[in-house]
Protein backbone atom coordinates (compact mmCIF):
# COMPACT_ATOMS: atom_id res chain seq x y z
CA UNK A 1 0.00 0.00 0.00
CA UNK A 2 1.52 4.03 -0.62
CA UNK A 3 0.78 6.56 1.36
CA UNK A 4 -2.01 8.98 0.15
CA UNK A 5 -2.05 12.35 -0.27
CA UNK A 6 -2.01 16.09 -2.19
CA UNK A 7 1.06 17.37 -2.89
CA UNK A 8 1.20 21.32 -4.08
CA UNK A 9 4.18 22.82 -5.65
CA UNK A 10 4.85 26.40 -6.22
CA UNK A 11 7.90 27.31 -8.31
CA UNK A 12 9.01 30.01 -10.11
CA UNK A 13 10.58 30.63 -13.73
CA UNK A 14 13.67 28.25 -13.99
CA UNK A 15 13.50 26.75 -10.51
CA UNK A 16 13.62 22.99 -12.42
CA UNK A 17 10.33 22.85 -12.03
CA UNK A 18 10.20 20.46 -15.02
CA UNK A 19 13.62 18.25 -13.82
CA UNK A 20 11.85 17.77 -10.03
CA UNK A 21 8.59 16.24 -11.82
CA UNK A 22 10.06 14.08 -13.90
CA UNK A 23 12.35 12.44 -10.76
CA UNK A 24 9.43 12.08 -8.68
CA UNK A 25 7.72 10.51 -11.64
CA UNK A 26 10.89 8.15 -12.11
CA UNK A 27 10.78 7.18 -8.35
CA UNK A 28 6.90 6.25 -8.22
CA UNK A 29 7.10 4.44 -11.57
CA UNK A 30 10.02 2.73 -9.97
CA UNK A 31 8.09 1.80 -7.27
CA UNK A 32 5.38 0.76 -8.91
CA UNK A 33 7.64 -2.00 -11.59
CA UNK A 34 9.35 -3.02 -8.75
CA UNK A 35 6.25 -4.55 -6.48
CA UNK A 36 4.08 -4.91 -9.46
CA UNK A 37 1.82 -7.89 -9.55
CA UNK A 38 3.02 -10.40 -12.65
CA UNK A 39 -0.68 -11.83 -12.16
CA UNK A 40 -1.89 -8.54 -13.48
CA UNK A 41 -1.94 -8.47 -17.49
CA UNK A 42 -0.59 -5.75 -19.32
CA UNK A 43 -2.89 -2.65 -19.53
CA UNK A 44 -4.27 -3.47 -16.37
CA UNK A 45 -0.98 -2.78 -14.27
CA UNK A 46 -1.05 0.48 -12.42
CA UNK A 47 1.18 3.14 -13.41
CA UNK A 48 1.87 7.15 -12.58
CA UNK A 49 0.25 8.94 -14.98
CA UNK A 50 1.88 12.82 -15.75
CA UNK A 51 -0.40 15.39 -17.61
CA UNK A 52 0.65 18.44 -19.17
CA UNK A 53 -0.45 21.14 -21.44
CA UNK A 54 1.76 20.72 -24.68
CA UNK A 55 2.63 18.07 -27.18
CA UNK A 56 6.18 19.53 -26.99
CA UNK A 57 6.19 19.17 -22.82
CA UNK A 58 5.04 15.32 -23.54
CA UNK A 59 8.22 14.56 -25.90
CA UNK A 60 10.34 16.55 -22.71
CA UNK A 61 8.84 14.78 -20.22
CA UNK A 62 8.68 11.15 -22.15
CA UNK A 63 12.66 12.19 -22.96
CA UNK A 64 13.58 13.24 -19.70
CA UNK A 65 11.42 10.12 -17.35
CA UNK A 66 12.93 7.48 -19.91
CA UNK A 67 16.72 8.44 -18.95
CA UNK A 68 16.21 8.23 -15.43
CA UNK A 69 14.43 5.16 -15.59
CA UNK A 70 17.39 4.15 -17.65
CA UNK A 71 19.83 5.30 -15.06
CA UNK A 72 17.84 2.99 -12.30
CA UNK A 73 18.46 -0.36 -14.69
CA UNK A 74 14.86 -0.07 -15.74
CA UNK A 75 13.26 -0.18 -19.30
CA UNK A 76 11.93 3.60 -20.23
CA UNK A 77 8.07 3.97 -20.80
CA UNK A 78 6.99 1.18 -18.24
CA UNK A 79 5.47 2.44 -15.47
CA UNK A 80 4.03 5.69 -16.23
CA UNK A 81 2.31 7.42 -19.33
CA UNK A 82 2.59 11.02 -20.07
CA UNK A 83 -0.33 12.74 -21.78
CA UNK A 84 -1.83 16.10 -22.81
CA UNK A 85 -5.31 17.09 -20.77
CA UNK A 86 -6.54 16.74 -23.77
CA UNK A 87 -5.34 13.15 -24.77
CA UNK A 88 -6.17 12.24 -21.35
CA UNK A 89 -9.79 13.01 -21.87
CA UNK A 90 -9.54 11.63 -25.70
CA UNK A 91 -9.22 8.36 -23.68
CA UNK A 92 -11.45 8.26 -21.26
CA UNK A 93 -14.31 9.23 -24.13
CA UNK A 94 -12.90 6.30 -26.08
CA UNK A 95 -13.23 3.75 -22.98
CA UNK A 96 -17.08 5.05 -22.07
CA UNK A 97 -18.56 7.12 -24.53
CA UNK A 98 -20.40 4.39 -26.22
CA UNK A 99 -22.66 4.24 -23.47
CA UNK A 100 -23.29 8.15 -23.02
CA UNK A 101 -24.51 8.62 -27.21
CA UNK A 102 -21.09 9.91 -27.84
CA UNK A 103 -18.68 8.54 -30.31
CA UNK A 104 -15.77 7.40 -29.66
CA UNK A 105 -14.14 7.38 -33.06
CA UNK A 106 -15.02 11.03 -34.02
CA UNK A 107 -12.26 13.24 -34.60
CA UNK A 108 -10.34 15.66 -32.10
CA UNK A 109 -11.02 19.08 -33.67
CA UNK A 110 -7.76 21.41 -32.99
CA UNK A 111 -8.24 24.78 -32.53
CA UNK A 112 -7.41 25.86 -36.06
CA UNK A 113 -9.71 23.78 -37.43
CA UNK A 114 -12.11 25.42 -34.78
CA UNK A 115 -11.48 28.74 -35.55
CA UNK A 116 -12.49 27.47 -39.29
CA UNK A 117 -15.73 26.09 -38.74
CA UNK A 118 -16.62 29.40 -36.56
CA UNK A 119 -15.44 31.90 -38.93
CA UNK A 120 -17.49 30.13 -41.94
CA UNK A 121 -20.36 30.48 -39.61
CA UNK A 122 -20.51 34.33 -39.11
CA UNK A 123 -18.71 34.71 -42.41
CA UNK A 124 -22.19 33.34 -43.82
CA UNK A 125 -24.76 35.15 -41.32
CA UNK A 126 -26.66 37.85 -43.08
CA UNK A 127 -25.28 40.94 -43.55
CA UNK A 128 -28.12 42.80 -41.65
CA UNK A 129 -27.71 40.11 -38.77
CA UNK A 130 -24.07 41.29 -38.45
CA UNK A 131 -24.68 44.95 -39.15
CA UNK A 132 -27.78 45.00 -36.06
CA UNK A 133 -25.31 43.22 -33.78
CA UNK A 134 -22.57 46.01 -34.54
CA UNK A 135 -24.63 48.90 -34.03
CA UNK A 136 -25.39 46.97 -30.79
CA UNK A 137 -21.89 47.94 -29.25
CA UNK A 138 -19.77 49.70 -31.68
CA UNK A 139 -18.43 52.92 -30.16
CA UNK A 140 -14.78 54.42 -30.69
CA UNK A 141 -13.04 52.32 -28.35
CA UNK A 142 -13.39 49.47 -31.39
CA UNK A 143 -12.06 51.58 -33.78
CA UNK A 144 -14.65 49.97 -36.19
CA UNK A 145 -15.77 52.25 -38.75
CA UNK A 146 -19.02 51.92 -40.26
CA UNK A 147 -17.55 51.93 -43.94
CA UNK A 148 -17.75 48.73 -45.65
CA UNK A 149 -14.45 47.33 -45.68
CA UNK A 150 -14.19 48.04 -42.00
CA UNK A 151 -17.33 46.52 -41.16
CA UNK A 152 -16.91 43.71 -42.95
CA UNK A 153 -13.55 43.13 -42.06
CA UNK A 154 -12.93 44.13 -38.62
CA UNK A 155 -16.16 43.29 -36.86
CA UNK A 156 -16.10 40.32 -38.19
CA UNK A 157 -12.94 39.58 -36.69
CA UNK A 158 -14.12 40.92 -33.59
CA UNK A 159 -17.23 38.65 -32.68
CA UNK A 160 -15.59 36.15 -33.56
CA UNK A 161 -12.91 36.38 -31.27
CA UNK A 162 -15.49 37.35 -28.35
CA UNK A 163 -17.41 34.63 -29.49
CA UNK A 164 -14.85 32.13 -29.00
CA UNK A 165 -14.37 33.66 -25.69
CA UNK A 166 -17.99 32.61 -24.58
CA UNK A 167 -18.30 29.06 -26.46
CA UNK A 168 -14.74 28.26 -24.33
CA UNK A 169 -16.03 29.92 -21.20
CA UNK A 170 -19.84 28.33 -21.73
CA UNK A 171 -18.19 24.63 -21.86
CA UNK A 172 -15.83 25.26 -18.81
CA UNK A 173 -19.18 26.13 -17.41
CA UNK A 174 -20.87 22.87 -18.75
CA UNK A 175 -23.46 25.18 -20.40
CA UNK A 176 -24.84 23.72 -23.67
CA UNK A 177 -26.36 26.16 -26.08
CA UNK A 178 -29.69 25.21 -24.64
CA UNK A 179 -29.40 25.96 -21.51
CA UNK A 180 -27.72 28.72 -23.08
CA UNK A 181 -31.03 29.85 -24.17
CA UNK A 182 -33.18 28.74 -21.22
CA UNK A 183 -30.66 31.33 -18.78
CA UNK A 184 -31.43 33.98 -21.43
CA UNK A 185 -35.19 33.49 -21.29
CA UNK A 186 -35.02 34.06 -17.74
CA UNK A 187 -33.82 37.76 -18.33
CA UNK A 188 -36.44 39.99 -17.40
CA UNK A 189 -38.13 41.91 -20.44
CA UNK A 190 -36.79 45.41 -18.93
CA UNK A 191 -33.18 44.04 -18.76
CA UNK A 192 -32.77 42.04 -22.23
CA UNK A 193 -31.86 44.99 -24.54
CA UNK A 194 -27.95 44.41 -22.47
CA UNK A 195 -28.16 41.07 -23.28
CA UNK A 196 -28.91 40.96 -27.69
CA UNK A 197 -24.85 40.32 -28.08
CA UNK A 198 -25.56 37.60 -26.18
CA UNK A 199 -28.51 36.47 -28.15
CA UNK A 200 -26.42 36.48 -31.09
CA UNK A 201 -23.53 34.53 -30.06
CA UNK A 202 -25.91 31.68 -28.60
CA UNK A 203 -27.35 31.28 -31.82
CA UNK A 204 -23.45 31.23 -33.07
CA UNK A 205 -22.46 28.87 -30.60
CA UNK A 206 -25.92 26.22 -31.54
CA UNK A 207 -24.69 26.36 -34.57
CA UNK A 208 -21.14 25.30 -34.02
CA UNK A 209 -21.98 22.71 -31.96
CA UNK A 210 -23.91 21.23 -34.69
CA UNK A 211 -21.62 21.32 -37.38
CA UNK A 212 -19.23 19.57 -34.79
CA UNK A 213 -21.78 17.27 -34.19
CA UNK A 214 -22.10 16.62 -38.23
CA UNK A 215 -18.52 16.11 -38.84
CA UNK A 216 -18.86 14.25 -36.34
CA UNK A 217 -15.56 15.76 -33.82
CA UNK A 218 -14.82 17.23 -30.74
CA UNK A 219 -12.88 20.38 -29.50
CA UNK A 220 -10.71 20.66 -27.23
CA UNK A 221 -13.46 22.06 -24.43
CA UNK A 222 -15.76 19.03 -25.67
CA UNK A 223 -13.08 16.48 -25.06
CA UNK A 224 -12.63 17.40 -21.03
CA UNK A 225 -16.35 18.31 -20.76
CA UNK A 226 -17.43 14.88 -21.78
CA UNK A 227 -14.87 13.53 -19.72
CA UNK A 228 -15.90 15.04 -16.73
CA UNK A 229 -19.52 13.62 -17.55
CA UNK A 230 -18.50 10.23 -18.14
CA UNK A 231 -16.32 10.04 -15.04
CA UNK A 232 -18.88 11.66 -12.69
CA UNK A 233 -21.73 9.12 -14.35
CA UNK A 234 -19.74 5.52 -14.69
CA UNK A 235 -18.49 4.47 -11.33
CA UNK A 236 -17.45 1.39 -12.68
CA UNK A 237 -15.04 3.25 -15.27
CA UNK A 238 -14.07 5.65 -12.85
CA UNK A 239 -12.91 3.23 -10.53
CA UNK A 240 -10.62 1.19 -12.94
CA UNK A 241 -8.95 4.49 -13.89
CA UNK A 242 -8.15 5.26 -9.95
CA UNK A 243 -6.60 2.19 -9.78
CA UNK A 244 -5.05 2.47 -13.12
CA UNK A 245 -3.60 5.96 -12.11
CA UNK A 246 -2.73 6.02 -8.50
CA UNK A 247 -0.25 8.64 -8.92
CA UNK A 248 -1.31 11.64 -11.17
CA UNK A 249 1.29 14.09 -11.72
CA UNK A 250 0.27 17.72 -12.74
CA UNK A 251 2.45 20.03 -14.79
CA UNK A 252 1.71 23.69 -15.57
CA UNK A 253 -0.93 24.05 -13.08
CA UNK A 254 -1.51 27.63 -13.18
CA UNK A 255 -2.94 26.95 -16.23
CA UNK A 256 -5.45 24.45 -14.89
CA UNK A 257 -8.97 25.44 -16.01
CA UNK A 258 -12.08 24.35 -13.62
CA UNK A 259 -13.69 21.72 -16.07
CA UNK A 260 -10.16 20.03 -16.09
CA UNK A 261 -9.50 20.90 -12.25
CA UNK A 262 -13.28 18.44 -12.08
CA UNK A 263 -11.63 15.94 -14.28
CA UNK A 264 -8.43 15.77 -12.38
CA UNK A 265 -9.97 15.49 -8.76
CA UNK A 266 -12.55 12.83 -9.72
CA UNK A 267 -9.53 10.91 -10.83
CA UNK A 268 -7.60 11.43 -8.01
CA UNK A 269 -10.45 10.83 -5.38
CA UNK A 270 -11.14 11.97 -1.98
CA UNK A 271 -7.50 10.12 -0.64
CA UNK A 272 -5.89 9.62 -4.12
CA UNK A 273 -2.15 11.48 -4.59
CA UNK A 274 -2.59 14.07 -6.74
CA UNK A 275 0.44 16.16 -7.12
CA UNK A 276 0.18 19.77 -9.03
CA UNK A 277 2.95 21.60 -9.46
CA UNK A 278 3.15 25.19 -11.72
CA UNK A 279 4.13 28.84 -11.75
CA UNK A 280 1.16 31.22 -10.62
CA UNK A 281 2.94 34.19 -12.02
CA UNK A 282 3.23 32.91 -14.87
CA UNK A 283 0.16 32.14 -16.21
CA UNK A 284 0.10 33.90 -19.66
CA UNK A 285 -2.87 31.41 -20.88
CA UNK A 286 -5.65 32.96 -18.88
CA UNK A 287 -5.38 35.92 -21.68
CA UNK A 288 -6.90 33.39 -24.55
CA UNK A 289 -8.72 30.53 -22.76
CA UNK A 290 -10.44 29.64 -19.48
CA UNK A 291 -7.36 28.78 -17.50
CA UNK A 292 -7.36 30.95 -14.25
CA UNK A 293 -4.09 30.18 -11.70
CA UNK A 294 -6.19 30.69 -8.56
CA UNK A 295 -7.21 27.26 -9.16
CA UNK A 296 -3.74 26.16 -8.21
CA UNK A 297 -3.50 28.59 -5.25
CA UNK A 298 -6.29 27.21 -3.77
CA UNK A 299 -5.65 23.73 -3.68
CA UNK A 300 -1.70 24.81 -2.65
CA UNK A 301 -3.84 26.30 0.58
CA UNK A 302 -5.78 22.81 0.40
CA UNK A 303 -3.06 20.57 -0.26
CA UNK A 304 -1.56 17.77 2.25
CA UNK A 305 2.15 19.50 1.84
CA UNK A 306 2.95 22.45 0.20
CA UNK A 307 6.59 22.74 -1.33
CA UNK A 308 8.00 26.25 -3.02
CA UNK A 309 10.66 26.11 -5.51
CA UNK A 310 11.77 29.46 -5.31
CA UNK A 311 15.17 29.46 -6.17
CA UNK A 312 16.13 29.80 -10.15
CA UNK A 313 19.84 30.47 -11.94
CA UNK A 314 18.03 31.40 -15.00
CA UNK A 315 18.75 34.98 -15.24
CA UNK A 316 20.93 37.72 -13.16
CA UNK A 317 20.64 39.47 -9.65
CA UNK A 318 19.59 42.68 -11.28
CA UNK A 319 16.71 40.83 -13.22
CA UNK A 320 15.76 38.84 -10.19
CA UNK A 321 15.56 42.11 -7.79
CA UNK A 322 13.39 43.69 -11.06
CA UNK A 323 11.02 40.94 -10.62
CA UNK A 324 10.91 40.51 -6.60
CA UNK A 325 10.39 44.46 -7.02
CA UNK A 326 7.11 43.61 -9.38
CA UNK A 327 6.23 40.99 -7.20
CA UNK A 328 6.42 43.29 -3.40
CA UNK A 329 4.83 46.70 -5.52
CA UNK A 330 1.81 44.68 -6.68
CA UNK A 331 1.09 42.96 -4.13
CA UNK A 332 1.58 46.05 -1.12
CA UNK A 333 0.98 49.33 -3.49
CA UNK A 334 -0.69 48.68 -6.52
CA UNK A 335 -2.72 51.65 -6.71
CA UNK A 336 -5.96 49.30 -8.04
CA UNK A 337 -6.79 47.01 -5.09
CA UNK A 338 -8.11 44.78 -7.00
CA UNK A 339 -5.10 44.00 -9.13
CA UNK A 340 -3.22 43.24 -5.61
CA UNK A 341 -3.68 39.54 -6.35
CA UNK A 342 -2.20 39.13 -9.80
CA UNK A 343 0.97 38.09 -8.52
CA UNK A 344 1.96 36.05 -5.96
CA UNK A 345 5.07 34.98 -3.19
CA UNK A 346 7.03 33.25 -3.71
CA UNK A 347 10.38 35.39 -4.43
CA UNK A 348 13.26 34.63 -6.44
CA UNK A 349 16.03 33.40 -4.74
CA UNK A 350 19.29 33.66 -6.37
CA UNK A 351 20.83 29.92 -6.57
CA UNK A 352 23.34 28.67 -4.10
CA UNK A 353 27.42 29.39 -4.76
CA UNK A 354 28.14 25.22 -5.43
CA UNK A 355 24.62 24.72 -7.08
CA UNK A 356 25.10 23.21 -10.79
CA UNK A 357 23.13 25.80 -12.27
CA UNK A 358 24.75 29.30 -11.16
CA UNK A 359 23.03 32.40 -11.92
CA UNK A 360 24.68 34.04 -14.67
CA UNK A 361 26.95 36.83 -14.22
CA UNK A 362 24.95 40.10 -13.33
CA UNK A 363 25.62 43.16 -15.81
CA UNK A 364 23.12 45.08 -15.72
CA UNK A 365 23.82 47.68 -18.10
CA UNK A 366 23.81 45.06 -20.65
CA UNK A 367 21.46 43.75 -23.00
CA UNK A 368 22.33 40.87 -24.41
CA UNK A 369 20.88 38.93 -27.64
CA UNK A 370 21.72 35.37 -28.04
CA UNK A 371 21.44 34.08 -31.47
CA UNK A 372 21.14 30.63 -30.31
Amino acid sequence: AYESGTLGVSAVPGSGKTHTLAMLAAKLAERLVRDADPAVPPGMEPIVLIVTFSNAAVNNFKDRIGRMMADRGLIPGIGYSVKTLHSMAAEIIREGGANYGLDPEAAIVDQTMSEYILQKIIRRTPREHLRGLFDLVANENLEISKRDKAFSEKWCDYLMKVTQTVIKRAKDLEISPERLNELLELVPSSDRSSYLLLQGIAEFYEQYQSQLAAYPGYDFEDLMTNAYRILDSDERLLAFYQKRWPFILEDEAQDSSAIQERVLRLLSGETGNWVRVGTPNQAINVTFTTSNPHYLLDFLMEADMKVELDCSGRSTKSILAAANHLIRWTTRDHPLESMRGALTEPYIYLTPRDDASPNPKDEPLRVVFDPK
